[in-house]
């Protein structure tokens, strides 16, 4: 009984694989049940019960079809009570964090259900986000649109819910592996039913999911139509209002429209996930290797019987294992299945991703340029970035082995890896911690706090506690635990956490941190700070002279004017940390309000023409400057092409693109859409063609025009239609928009130039043995005159790195409080308007009428700036002691290294030879290789078409063998 039972099993199973003649194999899904507990109907009628549910909710409450009206005045009323709800979501969510509900001590307890999968951890984190979305409700009076919004955004929720509650249990990933790897034909073939099985499953629910979100669609449209046309619900009663009052109406009786293009649009979404069902099925490796095997047991009769034709046509011309390669063909075939499935499917993803952010960006476009300063604007912008954050949810979601594929695409990328090595770099880390110092009191209370209630909960007293605070501490510790630098109070978060005062994790990331060297970060953030203060000083004081000059310049002839911006423009640009934009809107600002015939449309429009040729021009006499004057005269200084790092793989890289003849994708974006003044020089330094890399930043016309027009148009905003100030923003927005574009590319760019040719770029070049030199002189001085932390003292090492704190400090003030620190002077104002000091603490940051003066700095700017200067006397003290300490034992070092400069430059040249010749006879192996292997193919395939011939003539005889031994 038991076996005929067994037999049927693997007789309906072997039903899903069928040959297809043509050695492959046809998977019918519909032979294998369902594993669901609803079929098409069920998942129906669920999903649009659910949908509609969330679809009436808000079409009731947010719409004059409900009570739409009632809940915006509610909501409005209690605007001012917003931050209590947000208040007690924060305190829930600090409370769970406090009882390690987000990231448990140790895998035991995630394993146990004591973190957020458990129900306790679900409920909290629900009740927070209940409170969460009550104070982004209450934002009603200001975001009209966010209410309508975030019910929207429940109905693919509402799906997400039903899917929960029926989804049939699958076959853990690791068990499933075991079986494909260890199971027998007959433990396969029921995996192979279970997962066909869970196909259908799948798609039966996109379907009828689609289904409900359409229907749902159709059925608000026909009610909002017979509301709105049949019973005559227009607005008919909008005159009289204001357009505050008209965007709120509007958004009210437009708002079941709204409800039904967004289900239609969600239909879209599964549309997209249901014609790619075929192909991501196909991406599932267990299941193609279950196939291969069930091919390979139907195909094992044929293929013997084949191999004794073969060994009778052929005899000994040809090996019996040389058949087998067809069986392992027909089986590879379906493994190679899945990587074809997952680069076409990841290649759909990021088309569909590009073209979604085209998408937002033309829309955003269109709306800052008709609807710029309305609320129905923000509910369109609004509505949008909702449908892209659901487009992404539901990617990862229903294409998770997509996403796990380009994880670990890109983690295998040359670009990747190399960003990840610069985590260890002192710049990228001073870069990090500037940001975030500000917080790192916070994350060090929090952490006590946190030690502090488990202490009180005996956490650290039960057997599951290992001592160790998750897995990435455990193998942070196991590594290090026979390391001599790895310090002892990191042993101790292992072995007795209960001692420590901080949470074990962050312990042990503190120990990590203090071994960094804390004296060059110090260094490095005194180098950025410097940096950041100067590009937020530098636009304003670049505003009032350009300002100032354009007044000047207002009463000279035409021509002089048209000569004067060009030559200004050609100094502004050998500026380092002037922008390009700020030139093209001062050449705006002034050409177009004074070419003839001035005052007129005609002179408007032609000052607008002549200033784009102008600043196009401009900006390819001031790149030809930067790079044959600047450049190529730096790039003779030996130490200047070892600081660029013109040996290094990422400049070579660089160069490499630039260096193409022509137009290229890569070497446009580099050369228009790079930062002015590094680019132009850094091409000097390579020595690059003036003539290609002119042509290569010809099409940066398409970056100039709209910063060009947007200085043009701010003239036009003192006129009555607001089209023209709108359109000024716009061309700023444009202008950002076109050199992010460029950006992505030359990112794109770059890192494809390092994945093809990575090899060659990252050979050393004998001609470059001056500057690895330098770089290896400047390691072993480095070593030599290296300060650690306890060589300083103490009460200068606490000065430098205060005075370091302190800049990073004044940075955060300038950045969250700019607008109160610095006035709003712009290139378009009348410089008369200006006026250096408000007499007041800070500004209030509100908009400025006009005519009316502007204040450039308040008192706390010059405060700031005090503090700032004097920050720098901690700089020059610790710079003279460290001159005094190191000027002694760097001289010492020099002279030691000078006198093996020869040798050490031969050997490595001697090495370069060497590793050459390794190329050189690897290449000439492979291509002999690569013979060989042609020749072997071109000798089976005569053998085959002779043995196909033969066999075919020898086929009746085995035949009538066969009968004979029969009868």
């Amino acid at each position: 009984m038991a076996t005929s039972e067994k037999k049927e099993e693997v007789k309906n199973a072997a039903d899903i694989v069928k040959p297809d003649g043509k050695g492959g194999a046809i998977v019918d899904v519909d032979c294998a049940q369902p594993q669901g507990l609803v079929g098409f109907k069920g998942y129906f009628v669920l999903s649009f019960l659910a949908n509609g549910i969330v679809s009436a909710a808000a079409i009731a409450l947010w719409s004059s079809m409900g009570i739409g009206d009632t809940m915006y005045k509610l909501l409005q009323d209690g605007y001012d009570y917003k931050i209590y709800p947000f208040g007690v979501s924060f305190f829930i969510i600090i409370v769970m964090y406090l009882m390690d509900l987000f990231l448990p001590p140790t895998a035991s307890w995630q394993t146990n259900q004591r973190c957020l999968a458990s129900i306790g951890g679900r409920i909290l984190l629900g009740i927070a986000g209940f409170f969460f979305l009550i104070s982004c409700f209450l934002l009603q009076k200001r975001y009209p649109s966010v209410p309508l919004i975030l019910n929207i955004f429940c109905c693919p929720l509402a799906g997400v819910f039903v899917r929960s509650i029926t989804r049939p249990q699958e076959t853990v990933e690791s068990q499933s592996n075991d079986i494909v790897q260890n199971g027998d034909i007959d433990t396969k073939m029921k995996l192979l039913t279970n997962i066909t099985g869970l196909e259908k499953d799948v798609i039966n629910f996109y379907n009828a999911t689609c289904s409900a979100f359409m229907t749902s669609a159709i059925v608000c449209l026909i009610v909002w139509l017979i509301w709105a046309v049949g019973l005559g619900q227009g607005l008919d009663h909008m005159s009289g209002l204001s357009s505050e009052e008209k965007d709120e109406l509007y958004m009210l009786w437009v708002a079941p429209l709204v409800v039904a293009v967004s289900n239609f649009v969600f239909s879209l979404f599964l549309l997209i996930r249901i014609f790619m069902q075929r192909t991501y099925v196909g991406t599932d490796t267990a299941r193609n290797r279950l196939i291969a095997d069930a091919l390979g047991s139907k195909m094992n009769q044929d293929m013997m019987k084949h191999k004794m034709i073969v060994m009778r046509a052929r005899l000994s011309t040809c090996t019996l294992d040389e058949d087998e390669s067809a069986q392992q063909a027909a089986s590879m075939r379906y493994m190679e299945l899945s990587v074809q499935s997952i680069r076409a499917l990841s290649m759909l993803v990021k088309v569909v991703i590009c073209l979604f952010i085209l998408l937002l960006g033309f829309l955003y476009m269109a709306v800052q340029l008709l609807y710029a300063e309305s609320q129905i604007a923000s509910m369109v912008l609004g509505l949008l970035g909702a449908f892209f954050v659901v487009f992404v949810i539901f990617t990862y979601l229903s294409f998770r082995r997509i996403v796990r594929a380009l994880g670990k695409w890109i983690a295998d990328l040359p670009a990747w890896k190399a960003a990840r090595s610069l985590s260890t770099n002192d710049w990228v880390r001073a870069f990090f911690f500037g940001p975030l110092m500000p917080a790192i009191p916070f994350v060090l209370v929090l952490s006590v706090t946190n030690q502090l209630v488990r202490k009180a909960r005996g956490i650290y007293n039960r057997e599951d506690m290992r001592g160790v605070d998750g897995p990435a501490a455990e193998n942070a510790t196991e590594e290090g635990k026979d390391d001599p630098k790895v310090p002892r109070t990191t042993a101790a978060a292992v072995q007795d956490p209960g001692k420590l005062v901080l949470t074990p994790r962050v312990h042990i990331a503190l120990q990590a941190a203090r071994s960094w060297d804390w004296l060059a970060i110090a260094f490095k953030s005194y180098v950025l700070c410097l940096v950041f203060v100067g590009y937020n000083l530098t636009p304003p004081l670049l505003n009032v002279g350009l300002a100032w000059m354009r007044t000047a310049l207002s009463t000279w002839p035409f021509a002089v004017i048209v000569l004067m911006t060009f030559f200004i423009g050609v100094l502004a640009f050998l500026c380092p940390v002037v922008p390009g934009m700020t030139i093209y809107i001062f050449g705006g600002l002034v050409i177009a309000n004074t070419c003839p015939p001035v005052g007129t449309d005609e002179g408007f429009w032609m000052g607008c023409l002549v200033n784009i040729i102008l600043c196009w021009f401009l900006k390819l006499v001031a790149c030809a400057i930067q790079q044959k004057c600047i450049g190529e005269l730096l790039g003779k200084k030996l130490w200047v092409r070892q600081q660029v790092g013109v040996h290094k793989f990422a400049i070579k890289c660089i160069e490499s693109i630039l260096s193409k003849k022509g137009w290229t994708v890569g070497k446009v974006a580099i050369l228009c859409g790079g930062p002015d003044w590094p680019t132009s020089v850094l091409a000097g330094v390579l020595r690059l063609s003036l003539f290609q890399c002119e042509l290569g930043t010809v099409p940066i016309i398409g970056f100039v025009a709209p910063c060009a027009m947007s200085g043009s148009l701010y003239l036009q905003i003192d006129r009555e239609d607001a089209i023209w100030s709108r359109s000024a923003s716009l061309m700023i927005v444009l202008s950002v928009m076109v050199n992010m574009l460029l950006w992505a590319v030359a990112a794109w760019a770059i890192q494809n130039e390092m994945e093809n040719n990575y090899e060659v770029l990252s050979r050393k070049l004998p001609e470059n043995v001056d500057l690895h030199w330098l770089d290896h002189k400047h390691e072993e001085i480095t070593k030599s005159v290296v300060i650690t932390w306890g060589q300083v003292p103490p009460a200068l090492r606490n000065m430098y790195v205060l005075g370091a704190a302190s800049q990073i400090m004044i940075c955060h003030a300038f950045w969250w409080a700019y607008n109160m620190l610095i006035g709003p002077f712009q290139v378009s104002h009348d410089i008369s308007r200006l006026e250096w000091y408000s007499g007041t603490l800070y500004h209030s940051g509100e908009d400025i009428p006009d005519h009316e003066q502007i204040y450039l700095f308040s008192l706390a700017t010059y405060i700031l700036f005090a503090v700032y200067f004097l920050t720098w006397i901690c700089y020059a003290v610790y710079s003279i002691w460290q001159k005094r300490k190191t000027s002694v034992p760097k001289k010492e070092a020099d002279a030691r290294l000078r006198a093996t400069e020869a040798e050490w430059k031969e050997a490595w040249l001697k090495q370069i030879e060497e590793d050459a010749a390794s190329r050189e006879a690897a290449a000439r192996e492979d291509a002999d290789i690569e013979q060989s292997t042609s020749d072997a193919v071109r000798l089976r395939e005569g053998a085959d078409t002779a043995g196909g011939t033969e066999a075919e003539g020898s086929q009746p005889r085995i035949e009538d063998d066969d009968e004979a031994s029969r009868r």
